[in-house]
């Protein structure tokens, strides 16, 4: 592989750039909409409130990135579950490496490894 790229991260470049790219031109194509002024008004029931006026583009990054940061907080426990889970895996592993008598670095075992080969009735292997 050329300069230690890998075929999918390249696809996945690829893709991210096209998704990007469609993105851009829908803000493009719509940018009357996203670059006009509003003013939401917020009613609790006891008082209402209204914000200043702001572009509606703002209102949708300002939606995105609440959205981005409540499934960041969503996943945050798996997250740490995994690396758990992960974590003992590798001492589990590990464990099991050292246990092993042919692991790298180890002599050989004092006992032959015994293999299961069936003989016929004449002594042949087979």
């Amino acid at each position: 592989m050329a300069a230690g790229r890998c075929p999918v991260n390249r696809f996945k470049i690829v893709l991210w750039l096209l998704v990007l790219g469609f993105a851009a031109l829908v803000v493009y194509q719509n940018l009357d909409f996203f670059s006009a002024a509003r003013s939401l008004r917020i009613d609790l029931g006891v008082t209402v409130y209204h914000t200043p006026e702001i572009a509606l583009g703002l209102y949708f990054l300002a939606v995105f990135l609440i959205g981005l940061l409540a499934a960041y907080f969503a996943s945050l426990g798996q997250r740490f579950r995994s690396r758990q889970t992960v974590r003992a895996l590798r001492e589990e592993m590990e464990a099991m490496k050292a246990q092993t008598p042919l692991s790298p670095g180890k002599e050989s075992p004092d006992e032959p490894i015994q293999t299961a080969v069936s003989h016929g009735a004449n002594g042949n292997v087979g």
